[in-house]
């Protein structure tokens, strides 16, 4: 269908590309020839079964007339619709910004207040929508959308259902009195979001409310509560949906506060009666958790507010009280919680753990039945419909024993023996993924290499935030030069190599955060390094992209690209070139760092050998500065970039005494991958600014260390860039302060819920010093999570995932 559209005319829209395919209409790109304006159009598909084109037209015109009915600021607009050339067809606005599941898989978890202030006006959208007598049935973080960069919409109403004004909203006796619908009777929505009383066949206004605190459940831990990695887990999810409790929010991330908590727990309520009866009161609760919240935290650094003239010119001194920050200080380690903490498994379990507890044979016949019931409906896509009736029955019957926890382990897909020796010189393995069940708590992953002169092992750790227990992931034979976190947080890249003799290779692997599946990607030549590495930012492992500089002599250095899916590996820039990678802005666009004049270029990656050549186009002259860095904002529309005087190697050690003046300065992309003009945000005078880290779209992290002996101003910083404003988190007094220097990936430095940061302290003169510690973005004092004494080991923070 595709192909027979694009370029084609609808009415006066010009079909440019499709955007998503659904079961029965796919939205597409479009131009409107009269207006100008760029428009998305979902069009009707035809298939050869009339009855159920018959069904799904009428469906189609009546989501038209119904939206077009509605005018709330959160609901998408319908512009036009049509029909033409025996196609029906939908004309919304182009929202640029993507759905609200786009950028979950991408930061996995929302700060508190930013996700309430996103959330709070979708809710009120959908009391409006209840208003007009009408249930959605389909909520979905799919189904809610950017309008904006902070406002989010409400989409989709192809499965709106009426209901009659003096309706109660759950009748007594549990079945839903009359209402008008096209359904007939059906079984519609997304499983993974529907209510209990929904999947027994009997949407009702409240069952919307249960779908809502799903999204918000998700926005705040990163997870949904019945998580399932495959469409064979899809029956013991929706057994899961109509009798298990969600694992509590808390327990995967505890920053959620217990009225919060409550909140999304009484939108899950299996019973309806407990349930918020209307989204207005589920509404007001949020509005009081959020006023609480703004009361006793610092001002949110996701709203954004005008910038005063004075504010842009604060200096770090004038904010904070000298007797309100908290210093470095090397307690003994202790763990956020009791280490004898024990939490509800919040993880999925395997079929097999879903059987488990049924005992009568034909229960797992009919069960099979079921699910083959269930993937037949896949090739619906995203859209299930099916009969009451039978499945219910079956679902009915498998009901987990009420003494018997199918959830109590916690399983990941097992994988075979990974080849680790090195492939060839000059090529390259393909990744073996599989996916890992998180398992929902703040983890910090670290490693240390054997402090001995011979520097004989690496090993790879992690620190569980709740529990406070420290695990070995795997340990190599070889120090660990370079570490980095997929964006999925499942999988660790660990680059190795022995310092001597200088005929060692270096190595590329990776392992799974359980430990399995640690392979060999590549290997360099004998007596060639491989350095600067960096992972591209996409969640999906199998689209990752590895760019790296290998150093033959000290003036000669190839930049290659390893695609990981298929293992291919590209050349990007020629022996000759003196550029570092510095940051990814998309998946196959790189910033990279001129190293002799500190220019900055932009790279369009090439993923094929056979693709023509790509160069380096300029993005802004440098200042001829060696201590300078640079970091994009977590949405990659800036890329940042700070200079002080003196001079930091790769490593942030001084080689010359460091001052200011500083200043930092935003580089904005535009939509077409355009780079604006440089523009100061932030400037000083005195301070020297080491090291900069973006960790939201709007937030920095500056290390701020100058050379004159610690003039009071040393430490950790954050600094909103909209409002200008700072607060310091930690003081360096004695040791020097190293944010991450594998990676500068929000979760390199921050955790995914934003609410802790890591960072390494130690000598820039002696190995073997090294103290890693947490602590709050509010500002609350550090804690150690270990140290090199306890082992001889020299330590790096790599990331956080959960």
């Amino acid at each position: 269908m595709a192909r027979d559209i694009v370029g084609q005319m609808l009415g006066h829209y010009r079909i440019t590309e499709p955007i998503e395919r659904g079961g029965m209409a796919t939205v597409y790109r479009a131009t409107d020839i009269h207006l100008q304006r760029e428009v998305a159009i979902k069009i009707f598909q035809i298939t050869d079964d009339e009855r159920t084109t018959k069904s799904f037209s009428q469906r189609f015109l009546r989501e038209a007339q119904v939206v077009a009915s509605l005018d709330h600021p959160n609901i998408l607009l319908v512009h036009d619709y049509g029909e033409e050339h025996g196609l029906a067809y939908l004309v919304m606005p182009y929202l640029a910004q993507g759905s609200l599941k786009q950028i979950l898989q991408k930061r996995r978890v929302l700060p508190i207040l930013e996700a309430l202030d996103l959330f709070m006006p979708v809710l009120d959208a959908l009391q409006y929508s209840h208003d007009h007598s009408l249930i959605h049935r389909d909520i979905k973080p799919g189904n809610i959308l950017f309008k904006s960069e902070r406002t989010l919409v409400l989409a989709d109403f192809g499965l709106v259902k009426e209901f009659l004004a003096n309706d109660e909203v759950w009748p007594e006796g549990g079945t839903a009195r009359k209402q008008s619908s096209l359904s007939n009777g059906l079984l519609i929505g997304t499983p993974q979001y529907m209510a209990p009383e929904q999947i027994q066949g009997n949407a009702v206004p409240i069952s919307d409310i249960y779908s809502m605190g799903l999204v918000l459940y998700e926005m705040l831990t990163g997870t949904h509560p019945f998580l399932i990695d495959s469409d064979a887990e899809l029956p013991g999810m929706l057994i899961r949906q109509l009798y298990h409790q969600p694992p509590s929010p808390r327990t995967i991330n505890p920053a959620i506060p217990p009225q919060l908590e409550a909140a999304i727990m009484r939108a899950l309520e299996k019973d309806v009666h407990k349930r918020y009866q209307h989204p207005r009161d589920f509404l007001q609760t949020l509005q009081e958790c959020r006023t609480q919240l703004s009361s006793r935290m610092p001002p949110t650094l996701y709203t954004r507010q005008p910038t005063s003239e004075a504010s842009s010119n604060l200096s770090y001194s004038t904010l904070i009280k000298e007797d309100q920050i908290p210093t470095i200080s090397l307690p003994s380690i202790v763990p956020l919680a009791t280490s004898g903490y024990s939490s509800p498994i919040s993880t999925p379990p395997t079929m097999q753990g879903i059987l488990q507890p049924v005992q009568r044979p034909e229960r797992h016949i009919a069960l099979k039945t079921a699910l083959a019931a269930l993937i037949v409906m896949l090739v619906l896509g995203s859209l299930w419909i099916v009969k009451p009736g039978p499945l219910v029955d079956i679902l009915q019957q498998t009901r987990p024993n009420a003494r018997t926890n199918p959830l109590s382990t916690m399983t990941a897909t097992s994988l075979p023996p990974m080849k680790t020796d090195c492939p060839a010189v000059g090529k390259a393995r393909a990744a073996v993924t599989s996916s890992l069940a998180s398992q929902g708590h703040n983890t910090v992953v670290y490693i240390g290499n054997d402090s001995a002169l011979d520097g004989s092992s690496g090993k790879v750790m992690t620190y569980d935030v709740v529990t406070g227990k420290t695990r070995t992931i795997t340990t190599l034979p070889r120090p660990i030069v370079n570490a980095q976190l997929f964006n999925s947080g499942q999988w660790i890249l660990l680059v190795s190599q022995r310092p001597e003799p200088s005929t060692e290779r270096t190595w590329l692997q990776m392992v799974r955060l359980d430990g399995q599946g640690l392979q060999t990607l590549y290997c360099s030549a004998p007596a060639v390094s491989i350095n600067e590495v960096l992972l591209s930012p996409d969640h999906d492992i199998n689209k990752t992209h590895l760019i790296f500089n290998e150093r033959v002599t000290p003036d000669k250095t190839t930049m290659s690209m390893l695609t990981l899916n298929n293992g291919v590996l590209t050349q990007e820039l020629s022996p000759q070139n003196t550029y570092s990678p510095i940051t990814w802005i998309s998946n196959n666009n790189n910033v990279l760092l001129e190293n002799q004049q500190g220019d900055l270029y932009h790279l369009n990656i090439r993923e094929e050998p056979q693709m023509q050549d790509t160069f380096p186009s300029l993005v802004t002259t440098g200042s001829g500065k060696v201590c300078h860095d640079f970091s994009a904002s977590s949405d990659n529309n800036v890329v940042y970039s700070s200079y002080c005087q003196g001079m930091i190697n790769a490593d942030n050690v001084g080689s010359q005494p460091t001052s200011g003046p500083s200043i930092i300065n935003a580089i904005d992309i535009d939509e077409n991958g355009n780079f604006s003009t440089p523009h100061p945000i932030f400037t000083s005078d005195t301070l020297a600014l080491t090291q900069i880290r973006a960790i939201t779209s709007t937030t920095l992290l500056l290390h701020i260390e100058n050379a004159d002996a610690y003039n009071g101003e040393d430490g950790l910083w954050k600094l909103n860039t909209m409002t200008k404003q700072t607060q310091r988190l930690v003081s360096e007094t004695k040791d020097t302060l190293f944010l991450n220097t594998f990676s500068r990936s929000p979760w390199a430095n921050t955790s995914l819920d934003g609410t802790f940061y890591a960072i390494k302290t130690g000598s820039k003169q002696s190995v073997g010093f090294d103290t890693l510690l947490i602590g709050s973005l509010n500002g609350d004092q550090p804690k150690v999570i270990d140290q090199s004494g306890s082992h001889g080991m020299q330590l790096a923070v790599v990331g956080w995932t959960m």
